[in-house]
């Protein structure tokens, strides 16, 4: 097996940003993503409405959809670390030099989070 050497391999995944998403990419792959109440079929379009929307990187509408739920399902860590996740997307999305733009949406993200962690502290992804 050939192997790149050390420097190009440190230097592929060297941005903090990147290997955040990669680690956040990869725990939301393995964990189930059950919203924890039983929604209707309207409700459940918005949710894959909105998932779609935010692995479609349309932050904005996903977090309209999202948001569209939070009064029908006010006890949902899904819902409530799905909206970490998007804010710290969103977040990741702006310069890195425009700190005080991004800064709100990791607030939101760590408020989020820890709502979610409030409401199931077993949902491994609420910790992310």
């Amino acid at each position: 097996m050939i192997h790149a050497p050390r420097q190009l391999q440190q230097e592929r995944y060297a941005t903090p940003s990147i290997r955040f998403t990669l680690l956040l990419l990869l725990v939301m792959l393995m964990t189930p993503c059950g919203i924890g109440y039983a929604l209707t079929e309207e409700e459940t379009a918005i949710l894959d409405a909105a998932d779609s929307a935010y692995l479609s990187l349309k932050y904005e509408k996903a977090d309209s959809l999202y948001s569209s739920l939070l009064p029908i399902a006010p006890n949902s860590a899904a819902l409530y670390w799905k909206l970490a996740r998007l804010n710290i997307s969103m977040a990741e999305a702006i310069d890195p030099d425009e700190k005080e733009r991004r800064m709100p949406f990791y607030t939101k993200a760590v408020n989020y989070g820890r709502r979610a962690v409030q409401i199931d502290s077993t949902n491994a992804s609420a910790h992310t």
